[in-house]
């Protein structure tokens, strides 16, 4: 790892663009508000039909700014197009409708400085919708990680890809994004396993970053990230076993069976129930309580939740 000030330590901004033009300038605004100024934006155009390119061209009087065009070839190609293309001591992504503090990079760059171990770190992000107002957060969504992550990221993903910052240390040891298609909704977690497998992972608490949630963007496509991310943890299985078989057995069937959870729950709120029942089936074996709760719906899970208080404050009153 560099010793050397933070000011000094370049970050390369990684930006892949498709259809990005609804969000893509407040975007590469806040790049560019970063507090720390030692920065490249690189930007690669994926093929975009849209009028990115358009938006993306008064940004290129900075010469911080780097443009890239290719034929679309997905998200994970065009993260690892920057890569080949960044100078950068550490990466960072961005992704063309989510924001950052001003003081993200900054943050990052302290407690890549006080730890040498340090191969990855994040920090809060919260979701917005598509006018930037925020979100309720997922209240499954795992809490922070601590440094020797790789469970607690292989259990459930804490890692937005706007939150990641990662070194080169780590892409040159790991290697970059996986770009074949079973993984198309689900490249960046995938690298988090490969890099907290190898290194620590840091955390800034404080909320740094924003990504975006509206009709155009992967995430609303719940079963297809459910399905890559268990097309992640089947590799991971197989290329790592000897870390994945330290976690508790139960803590892996509910992990996957909150992701068919997921994918039950996307099915019948399109009212496709009979599709929706082999996933209900198979969460209900690999993880009868979680989803026991998860049907109840917030307010039959609070109501759950009074009862066995109440329940354990009887019993401890009458022991």
């Amino acid at each position: 790892m560099c010793n050397d000030t933070s000011s000094s330590l370049l970050v390369s901004v990684l930006v892949p663009v498709y259809k990005g033009e609804s969000f893509l300038t407040r975007t590469l605004q806040s790049a560019f508000a970063q507090t720390h100024t030692e920065l490249e934006v690189i930007v690669v155009n994926d093929g975009s039909p849209d009028n990115s390119e358009a938006i993306i061209k008064p940004f290129l009087s900075d010469s911080r700014v780097r443009y890239i065009k290719q034929a679309n070839a997905g998200v994970a190609a065009a993260r690892n197009t920057a890569i080949k293309h960044a100078t950068g001591d550490y990466f960072a992504l961005l992704d063309q409708d989510d924001l950052w503090h001003p003081e993200k990079l900054a943050r990052q760059i302290e407690l890549f400085k006080s730890n040498p171990q340090l191969g990855l770190v994040h920090c809060h992000a919260a979701p917005v919708d598509a006018q930037g107002d925020v979100l309720p957060a997922d209240p499954w969504r795992p809490r922070p990680t601590r440094p020797n992550a790789f469970q607690e990221i292989f259990l459930g993903n804490p890692i937005q890809a706007c939150a990641g910052m990662f070194s080169r240390e780590a892409v040159d040891s790991v290697g970059g994004f996986d770009d074949s298609p079973k993984l198309r909704f689900a490249d960046e977690y995938d690298l988090w396993l490969r890099i907290s497998a190898r290194f620590e992972v840091g955390y800034v608490p404080e909320t740094m970053a924003w990504y975006r949630l509206h009709g155009e963007n992967n995430s609303a496509d719940v079963i297809q990230m459910a399905k890559a991310a268990m097309a992640v943890l089947d590799k991971t299985r197989n290329s790592l076993p000897e870390v994945v078989t330290a976690i508790n057995g139960q803590h892996l069937h509910e992990r996957y069976g909150r992701l068919y959870l997921n994918m039950a729950i996307a099915h019948s709120q399109e009212g496709l129930l009979f599709s929706a029942l082999p996933y209900f089936l198979r969460a209900a074996w690999l993880a009868p309580s979680l989803t026991f709760l998860r049907l109840l719906g917030p307010a039959g899970r609070n109501r759950w939740e009074w009862y066995l208080q109440r329940f354990r404050k009887n019993r401890g009153d009458s022991s």
